[in-house]
């Protein structure tokens, strides 16, 4: 298990969607969050969006930057990305949980210890935590999750499912894949990205 695993704000937001935020409990124990993080939370219950308080998980806990000036380095992200990232250089050996395709290439360039949203469900499969990861995924995309074909496709192998296809009727349509016994890769989802506005997580592309 990671020395330390810190949240940015779009897998708090679509694990609660999915009223699964227990999960992070289950597989961590403890998650960290910046106080940016807690910020843009607030912003989007306050503009009506189902967004989770973390004050109400005693497992959740707040925890600052100790050197600001690490936030100021990182440029081009979102505040609670920066944060995130700041935090998890500030202690090494954390597992930081972020969706947004530019914070994880960011992440990848300071080595950093990386999942998403996709890969805390997986994990939660591998673990015995959900008995399937398909209908999660499924759920997540009528959510507006941004999630690749390919991605879909790789994390639903890992899990050794059945891949579940959009039929135009709305129903189901599933097909075998290939299973593979491998550990997942620290990259396996796509996202839209939390930034310092909801309006712009909505608007902003993820990653392929």
């Amino acid at each position: 298990m990671p020395d330390l695993v810190i949240s940015n704000t779009s897998p708090l937001f679509y694990l609660h969607r999915l009223r699964r935020l227990d999960l992070l409990q289950k597989l961590y124990q403890r998650v960290i969050v910046p106080e940016a993080v807690v910020d843009e939370l607030k912003a989007g219950r306050d503009q009506r969006e189902d967004a989770p308080d973390v004050a109400d998980y005693d497992w959740i806990e707040m925890r600052s930057v100790r050197v600001p000036g690490l936030v100021r380095l990182i440029t081009d992200l979102g505040a609670g990305e920066a944060q995130v990232l700041a935090l998890a250089l500030e202690e090494p050996g954390s597992l930081v949980i972020l969706d947004d395709r530019l914070a994880r290439e960011v992440a990848k360039l300071q080595n950093l210890r990386i999942t998403g949203t996709g890969g805390v469900i997986l994990k939660a499969k591998q673990e015995g935590h959900v008995s399937a990861v398909a209908p999660l995924l499924n759920r997540l995309l009528q959510l507006d999750f941004r999630l690749s074909d390919a991605v879909k496709a790789r994390i639903l192998k890992l899990a050794q499912e059945y891949a579940a296809q959009f039929h135009p009727t709305g129903n189901f349509l599933w097909h075998r894949t290939v299973s593979s016994a491998s550990s997942p890769p620290s990259s396996v989802l796509t996202s839209n990205a939390t930034a310092a506005s909801w309006e712009k997580m909505r608007r902003r592309p993820s990653a392929p």
